[in-house]
């Protein structure tokens, strides 16, 4: 004999617990959590490209290091960092859309930071 047949009422008391008890927890959704995590991700590429390309003006104002090997790095890394730039400002854009617009979070300052070095790239191709 099953457990059910024996005690009917019981189980279902325990049912109807159960499913209040499950109704009144909180529920977070996963979604934010990934999301959280996923600006992050956004703000530290951003902070990346940002000292990739503080290194490459201090490297052409300041240290001026002539190595055969940092100028092949730099010349494969510049285009596709470039792109990324893009990329970037389309992922923070589309995360700080689906958090409300609020500006206290990564995908703002991933989109303040990556506006902020497209200028700067652009200047100094126009500059040159």
């Amino acid at each position: 004999m099953a457990m059910c047949e024996l005690f009917p009422d019981m189980v279902l008391l325990l049912r109807l617990c159960s499913n209040t008890l499950l109704n009144d927890l909180p529920v977070r959704p996963m979604q934010a959590t990934e999301t959280h995590k996923n600006e992050k991700t956004i703000f530290l590429l951003s902070i990346l490209s940002l000292l990739y390309f503080g290194f490459l003006l201090l490297n052409a104002e300041y240290f001026k290091f002539e190595s055969i090997a940092l100028g092949i790095v730099g010349e494969l890394l510049t285009i596709p960092v470039i792109i990324g730039q893009f990329i970037l400002l389309y992922f923070a854009w589309k995360k700080f859309k689906l958090r409300g617009y609020s500006i206290k979070t990564y995908a703002f300052a991933s989109m303040i930071i990556v506006i902020g070095l497209i200028g700067f790239v652009l200047v100094s191709f126009l500059r040159r």
